[in-house]
C-alpha cells in the first residue's frame, strides 16, 4: 500500500468523524431550541448565536475538505498503479 493511498484513508476515517461530529454538535443545540421556533426564521438567528452548533457547522465544513482530499488523493493513488 503506497503513503498516498493510506493517507487517503486516514483524511476518509477523518471525514466520517468530522460528519458524525458535526451531527450530535448541531442536534443537541437544536434539540434546546424552544418548539416555538420550529419553521421559523427565528430558529437559525438562534442556532447561529451557540457556539456549539457554530462548532458543528464548522466540523462540516472541515469534514467536506478532508473528503474532498482523500477523493483527490485516491485519484492520484488510482492513476499512478
Amino acid at each position: 500500500m503506497s503513503l498516498e493511498v493510506a493517507f487517503a484513508i486516514v483524511l476518509a476515517l477523518l471525514t466520517a468523524f468530522l460528519y458524525a461530529l458535526s451531527n450530535v454538535l448541531e442536534l443537541t443545540e437544536a434539540e434546546q431550541i424552544p418548539d416555538e421556533y420550529a419553521l421559523r426564521v427565528g430558529l437559525m438567528t438562534r442556532l447561529v448565536r451557540r457556539p456549539r452548533w457554530l462548532l458543528g457547522l464548522l466540523a462540516d465544513v472541515f469534514g467536506y475538505a478532508s473528503q474532498a482530499a482523500a477523493l483527490a488523493l485516491e485519484r492520484i493513488a488510482a492513476a499512478s498503479v
